[in-house]
């Protein structure tokens, strides 16, 4: 005999009675039988607004976001003028990173004047998807109705700032110090700005102020203490750091700094060391205590520093590619002549993008350790890749503008390059490279930019040849920003614009690993047409570094992806 369906729905618990249950093992913190009993109330109710507000706050307890949010998207659909459940909604949203969806529920939380607090948190989901300009209007409106709010203050100083409006920047951040005249940040925000603008004394000052108020915040020592060293300050500069720098891996690697660049190595040594005791697993300081130390003469005690260094480039890496680029180190170790990848070249087709990263990130890590800190490291690791004949390139004895990038094995086209006997400028801030590669001058990139175009122009000029990163930083960044890698990258225009103004041909240099052993890789860049506009050209050299780029990523295991500077798309 088939039951009556109206005599099921009245045996069923009346959502009332459910909703009571429910409630009591809310009290007794039973969070996972509470949300099995409001779920049974809501589907016994859909319109129940009670049952859905309680089913999310349990979902909530319980760590159930995603049930939390859907519970409190119906509480919103029953009852849109809650703001407070918008509010909520939102928040859970944010922390899900639903963003377009967290914006929608910040809105609707908002839609009141009286209820302004949520606009900062409109503001930043807004900024999360990429709009900056209109989060910025936001909390210019919010300000308006909270104009006490130092927080928001910053936060819109921090906005104006990456958009490129310096001035309102500066007005945000000089607002939110009036309100709290100890907010680290916005003094330290302000301060760069100053000293950007060319205000060395009132960023200097700023930052003294905020270093005796807060005497316990390492990070204003430490840009204190850069901003003094940039000016030549060395004294004062290692004054600034003060006693922290014996315990703060920070202070005390940028002590060891210092004292370096006023010419006392054996005193930097205390101050890496003491990063290093601080930091342990931080290759970083490794990096530079072993630096120094060559400096020093000192190349026995680098072994086991370079050892560590590889222990960790090899940490967390699956075993089998572990044991593939152990062996790899090994043979260039024992030999620069023997192909590093013989016999050791996994099957790469099956690895997933994390794997491929992690090879290239420890090979590449492995390859430049040895080459910084062994004698006659640029040599061998000419001997690894096959050699150029820039003659070959159509220069006619004119210059050329070689051109890499941060992504992958580049040691060894430096390397090659310099082989040639070329006169050679490396374009770069690195250590690395003046250990590696002594004998060549190696040009800073910072300091005056017009003094470096200067020096590189004439080197062009007399048939030279000069090396820079093309994701680098020489120059302003671009405009636009350019998919590479997932992620939009600003590109600076350095290097296009010492190609375009020196006429000389620009070529994409690069090595990368391969089944058959290291390759190096030389393509022309899109020539300068007659009576081309600058900006025009630049469009077409950016969007040949970029496919350059992606072409390194997309093929190579050797690719670092995670080291591009830009936001994820």
């Amino acid at each position: 005999m088939t039951a009556n369906p109206e005599s099921r729905r009245e045996s069923a618990p009346a959502p009332a009675a459910l909703q009571r249950e429910a409630a009591a093992a809310m009290r007794a913190s039973d969070w996972p039988r509470a949300v099995a009993l409001f779920r049974q109330a809501v589907e016994a109710d859909r319109d129940g607004l009670s049952a859905w507000r309680m089913l999310g706050a349990a979902a909530n307890r319980m760590g159930d976001e995603e049930e939390a949010a859907r519970a409190l998207t119906e509480v919103v659909r029953l009852a849109p003028g809650d703001r407070r459940a918008a509010t909520a909604l939102g928040g859970l949203l944010a922390r899900l990173e639903r963003w377009a969806e967290a914006e929608a529920a910040f809105r609707a939380a908002a839609c009141a004047e009286t209820f302004t607090s949520v606009l900062p948190r409109l503001a930043d989901a807004v900024e999360r998807q990429g709009r900056p300009w209109e989060a910025a209007v936001i909390l210019d409106m919010h300000l308006t109705h909270a104009p006490e709010d130092a927080r928001a203050a910053v936060r819109l100083g921090q906005l104006r700032q990456k958009i490129g409006d310096r001035a309102a920047a500066t007005r945000a951040f000089e607002r939110a110090l009036r309100l709290d005249p100890s907010h680290d940040g916005a003094a330290m925000a302000l301060a760069q700005l100053r000293a950007e603008g060319g205000d060395e004394p009132g960023a200097v000052a700023l930052l003294q102020a905020l270093v005796q108020a807060r005497p316990q915040n390492p990070v204003a020592r430490l840009r204190l203490a850069a901003m003094l060293r940039a000016a030549g300050r060395l004294g004062e500069a290692e004054t600034a750091l003060g006693v922290e720098a014996a315990s703060d891996p920070r202070l005390a690697s940028m002590l060891g700094q210092i004292r370096e660049e006023g010419g006392d190595i054996a005193g930097a040594e205390a101050g890496f060391r003491a990063a290093v005791d601080a930091a342990p697993d931080r290759p970083a300081y490794l990096r530079l205590l072993a630096l120094n130390l060559v400096r020093q003469g000192r190349r026995a005690e680098v072994a086991p520093l370079r050892a560590r260094l590889a222990e960790m480039a090899l940490a967390g890496l699956p075993e089998t590619l572990a044991a593939a680029i152990a062996q790899m180190s090994r043979a260039v170790h024992a030999d620069a002549t023997t192909d590093p990848s013989q016999g050791v070249w996994p099957d790469r087709r099956r690895w997933s993008a994390e794997e491929r990263r992690a090879w290239g990130r420890a090979a590449n890590e492995l390859l430049v350790n040895w080459a910084t800190y062994k004698e006659g490291g640029a040599d061998d690791v000419a001997r690894l890749a096959p050699p150029i004949d820039v003659d070959e390139l159509g220069r006619d004895g004119r210059g050329l503008v070689l051109v890499g990038c941060h992504l992958g094995t580049y040691a060894p086209i430096l390397a090659r390059l310099l082989a040639t006997q070329a006169d050679m400028r490396i374009v770069s801030t690195s250590p690395h490279y003046m250990l590696t590669y002594p004998s060549p001058p190696i040009v800073a990139a910072g300091g005056d930019g017009r003094a470096l175009t200067t020096e590189l122009a004439v080197a062009l000029r007399r048939g030279g040849l000069v090396y820079l990163a093309a994701d680098g930083k020489v120059g302003r960044q671009s405009e636009r920003a350019y998919r590479i890698g997932g992620r939009a990258i600003r590109l600076p225009v350095g290097a296009a614009a010492l190609a375009f103004t020196s006429r000389a041909p620009a070529y994409w240099s690069h090595a990368a690993w391969t089944p058959a052993g290291l390759t190096t890789e030389l393509v022309a860049a899109p020539p300068r047409q007659e009576g081309q506009a600058f900006e025009t050209w630049l469009e077409l050299w950016h969007e040949f570094v970029a496919e350059r780029m992606n072409a390194i990523i997309a093929q190579g295991p050797e690719n670092l992806t995670s080291d591009l500077e830009g936001e994820a798309v």
